[in-house]
């Protein structure tokens, strides 16, 4: 989030974050303002060993004020966690805090939100709090605060959870300027799922050791960072998290590999390697695009076959067949290469029949790796009619496609993908090809599981997503996410290829009647489907339930679509261009390109927010979403015309309101003007 939001002192937006110091007054003068602290730096590192987690956070405040500074430190303990190390310092001086349980942290929050009529205090109203009283905070001085503490990771669904307090709305005056969370797990057992809802982590996974890093600068933090994992042996598993309010559960399948064996041999595949040399790949695409290939071929196993087919205006072969990828066609297929020059136009129907006319009868992996940075100007041109052609000859093949700048029909590309279970890639002008296509193909080496199918063995669901299932390579997982009506036991069953030969894995699972910890699913659920709704309207046009689906979803989870351009108050230009014109029909330019890697992301994401909704002042509390509109934050569950109760902020009956429904705290945070629904209920929340 880019916009300064007030916070520390009378903010009707302040959230808790990892911990804050706030300054008890504002400054003497005529016109006193809130006064916020800066964070210079905010490093946790997370050891997990048998399912304890040991963590230590390093935070610097700054003020950046001309004058001197009192504060409270406040830092609210994850539930069930022993505090072993707490300092403060402040120069030289350490200043020791102290730790208060749940009834004494609940009286403490009161009491501020009385004072300073500061709502937001209230997101942690059910926690533990550790406190320290600061003075002085020098001009420009800095205060460093140093915990440790422990907790025992809960299990959900068969995975272990853990979760670090990094609320929403960072508590600075001014953006965090680092951000860094590190993770080592070490496990008794292969690590096999390891999962975060919530950041897009870098993850290196060997053996039963784990490690995980996420580094930001200049951020605003809106979630708190959640994490899950679970071990296995050497076998394929499946994990399942569940919520659960009211009639509609959700559910996020993991489904993993296993550790890949480390005698495991790549399975013998045939792959054919489709190149766009068009005129328009002249210079840096083109040379990036031949040390990719150079390194496909100098990759392939010995047991497999290949070809390069290399297309324009028409189509240059480097073997009329599929040849073994010994040593002498490898060394051969190096020199055709080298030999690839980029000019003429761009025949991609006639490429893709001839790429596709290469697969042999048998059981072996058929995959194409097709990449062009144009659209059709040669041959036939009618993308309809391209993706008919394609249907007709694809079989169980497999076409992993990568479109490269912005010149390519993105509506052509993205139906190509979705015919053969895979996401399309997009690679912006100024990134580096040669890595995204060799992470790529170090991907699809080692395939885990091929031809997926999943039954759910009388279980209703709805909604399920992917549609159909992609295949599982060794290093990767597959997310399942969906609605289920029934609650109960019920055995889930998974088929596939393993190598080969037909694999059975059936797990049971419990789909409980009420599970409500777990409050991101929904949202992540809404993501992934809202994705696939967009790109169905793409792809075959605009329907009234299709579009109504889409903006209801959008509205009640906070997802930025074309049709909700209404949550947005002053949009920032990159959600402007996203919203802005029918660029659902765009098939080329940079609009209809960030559209469709845009998409591709959310549909192949499992997180509960994205690039586009983290840049507006959209408001997220447990399992709701709030809009700003008419100086109010309201819920979206919010109907107009509903019959509400009006309470004041922090009157008597506004205390005994959270003192009744201490579990509803939490969505007063969000400002001191707030419309909710709670139970089928309106509340309406006004202040003077």
């Amino acid at each position: 989030m880019k916009k300064t939001l007030p916070l520390l002192i009378i903010l009707s937006s302040l959230l808790f974050a990892d911990g804050i110091i706030i300054p008890p007054h504002p400054p003497v003068g005529p016109s006193p303002r809130p006064i916020y602290l800066n964070v210079k730096y905010h490093h946790v590192f997370i050891k997990i060993r048998d399912n304890v987690a040991q963590v230590s956070v390093d935070q610097v405040f700054t003020n950046p004020y001309t004058y001197e500074l009192e504060g409270e430190y406040l830092f609210p303990v994850p539930r069930d966690a022993s505090i072993s190390e707490f300092s403060i310092f402040v120069g030289d001086k350490e200043i020791k805090g102290e730790v208060l349980g749940k009834e004494e942290a609940r009286r403490v929050y009161n009491e501020l939100v009385r004072k300073r009529r500061d709502p937001a205090l209230l997101e942690y109203y059910d926690q533990d709090l550790i406190r320290a009283k600061i003075f002085p905070i020098q001009p420009q001085g800095d205060v460093r605060v140093r915990l440790q503490y422990e907790c025992v990771l809960e299990r959900e669904g068969g995975l272990y959870a853990f979760t670090y307090p990094l609320k929403p709305e960072a508590l600075t005056r001014d953006p965090m300027k680092e951000l860094s969370l590190e993770v080592l797990i070490e496990a008794r057992n292969p690590i096999k799922t390891v999962y975060s809802p919530t950041h897009d982590l870098e993850i290196d996974v060997s053996g039963n050791t784990a490690h995980l890093s996420y580094e930001a600068q200049n951020i605003r933090p809106r979630e708190d960072f959640r994490l899950f994992y679970s071990e296995s042996g050497e076998e394929l598993g499946m994990d399942l998290l569940t919520y659960r309010k009211g009639k509609e559960g959700y559910f996020l399948l993991t489904i993993t590999p296993g550790a890949k064996p480390e005698e495991i041999e790549p399975f013998p595949k045939d792959i054919v390697f489709l190149l766009d040399v068009s005129g328009s790949m002249l210079g840096k695409k083109i040379e990036q695009a031949r040390k990719a290939l150079r390194y496909f071929v100098r990759s392939l196993s010995p047991a497999d076959r290949f070809d390069i087919l290399a297309f324009s205006s028409d189509v240059r072969k480097f073997s009329p067949e599929l040849v073994q990828a010994d040593s002498v066609h490898r060394a051969r297929a190096l020199s055709f290469i080298d030999s690839l020059k980029a000019r003429g136009g761009t025949n991609i129907d006639d490429a893709l029949r001839e790429a596709l006319a290469l697969r042999e009868e048998g059981n072996r992996p058929f995959y194409v790796v097709f990449l062009t940075d144009g659209r059709p100007t040669v041959g036939t041109t009618m993308p309809g009619r391209i993706v008919e052609d394609v249907k007709e000859n694809l079989g169980n093949a497999r076409l992993f496609v990568f479109g490269t700048g912005y010149d390519v029909n993105t509506l052509l590309l993205d139906a190509l993908a979705a015919m053969s279970r895979s996401e399309p890639e997009y690679v912006e002008p100024d990134e580096d090809l040669e890595v995204v296509l060799t992470n790529f193909y170090d991907k699809i080496q080692f395939p885990a599981l091929t031809d997926l199918e999943l039954d759910f063995d009388g279980l209703d669901v709805e909604k399920v997503y992917p549609v159909n299932l992609p295949d599982l390579f060794y290093g990767s997982q597959v997310l399942v996410s969906g609605i289920y009506r029934k609650p109960g036991k019920f055995t889930l069953v998974l088929r596939g290829e393993e190598r080969g030969r037909e694999r059975v894995i059936e797990r049971e699972f419990e789909f409980p009647d009420e599970a409500q910890d777990l409050d991101f699913l929904p949202r992540v659920w809404a993501r992934r489907w809202v994705g696939y709704l967009l790109s169905e309207i793409r792809l075959k046009g605009e329907t009234r339930e299709l579009v109504d689906e889409v903006t209801e979803l959008g509205k009640k989870y906070g997802i930025i679509t074309p049709y909700t351009s209404f949550l947005v108050k002053e949009a920032p230009d990159e959600v402007s261009e996203y919203l802005e014109g029918n660029v659902l029909g765009a098939e080329t330019g940079k609009r209809a390109f960030k559209l469709a890697r845009t998409l591709s992301e959310i549909r192949a994401s499992a997180s509960v927010s994205g690039e586009l909704e983290e840049k507006l002042d959209l408001k997220r509390v447990l399992d709701k979403v709030f809009v700003f509109k008419d100086g109010f934050y309201v819920d979206t569950d919010y109907k107009e015309g509903m019959k509400f109760e009006e309470i004041e902020t922090g009157s008597q009956d506004y205390f005994r309101f959270i003192e009744e429904h201490p579990e509803w705290a939490p969505y007063l945070s969000v400002g001191d003007k707030v419309i909710v629904v709670l139970d089928g209920k309106a509340y309406r929340f006004t202040s003077k």
